[in-house]
């Protein structure tokens, strides 16, 4: 029986709930953990809950790398462009696992996006070159204006170095496994559901009309098709929630809110 801590360092883009959640889940005899929060307005030091802040420089990214590099397992929520790098740039002997969120592979790769988008999704793209064009406009950002990989090649190289790909859904990591090969999966949930609908603390009243949408201000939710079928359907007297947390820019967020406004009435709650 190893006698020694397990090393483990969690890089994520964010702090609040989820950080608390991972935090719970890890706070075990036998491992000892740091824990990394990336984000555009980081300080490169440790704050006073214990946790490293960095921001997106290439300052940041240094001090980012010379934790993970002295831990033994990184643990990546959301493989986006940054841990990435951080992955390709790390020591050899550091084991990666990737915590998967779903935009980091949607968002960045084109071979999906025929088969997420409903109709009236895609309808509304025709209108928005920026949206329309993105992967291929990231491409042209990353390769010609930065001179580095671009985010496919940066997702496909790293990927080679990441041991184990971690998610709830073994179906879905089947489904991408058909265009997209990741590393071997391996069943993980941070949260349960009692940390998302605490009994003590409430209860569900089954005959109320409420709905909630999508998780994020996002069109891979397929908003505006959820909106078709609805009117399709005279669902117009549930209550609807819409959360807008994050996801595309504000102007995406206004057109939701019109168009379901104008739906719903008082009954929508973005």
């Amino acid at each position: 029986m190893r006698k020694e801590n397990v090393k483990i360092v969690h890089l994520i883009n964010e702090g609040g709930l989820f950080l608390t959640w991972i935090k719970q889940i890890f706070n075990r005899e036998g491992i000892t953990n740091e824990f990394v929060v990336i984000n555009s307005k980081g300080n490169n030091n440790l704050n006073g809950s214990g946790d490293f802040h960095c921001d997106l420089s290439e300052a940041g990214k240094h001090f980012a790398l010379s934790i993970i590099d002295k831990n033994e397992i990184a643990i990546h929520y959301f493989l986006d462009y940054t841990k990435s790098e951080l992955i390709l740039k790390s020591n050899e002997n550091v084991k990666h696992f990737w915590y998967f969120f779903g935009a980091d592979v949607y968002q960045q790769l084109n071979v999906f996006r025929k088969n997420l988008y409903g109709k009236e999704t895609i309808k509304s793209m025709r209108f928005s070159l920026s949206y329309r064009f993105r992967l291929q406009l990231r491409v042209l950002k990353y390769l010609f204006l930065k001179g580095k990989y671009t985010p496919k090649q940066n997702l496909e190289k790293s990927i080679e170095r990441i041991d184990k790909i971690l998610w709830y859904i073994e179906d879905e990591i089947k489904w991408i496994n058909s265009k997209v090969k990741t590393p071997p999966f391996e069943y993980f949930k941070y949260f349960t559901f009692k940390d998302v609908i605490p009994f003590e603390k409430g209860s569900v009243d089954t005959s109320l009309k409420n709905i909630l949408i999508g998780n994020s201000a996002t069109m891979e939710n397929n908003h505006l098709d959820v909106l078709a079928a609805f009117k399709c359907n005279n669902i117009i007297d549930y209550s609807i929630s819409l959360p807008l947390a994050y996801g595309d820019p504000q102007k995406y967020k206004e057109i939701l809110k019109k168009k379901f406004s104008m739906a719903f009435g008082g009954n929508f709650h973005p």
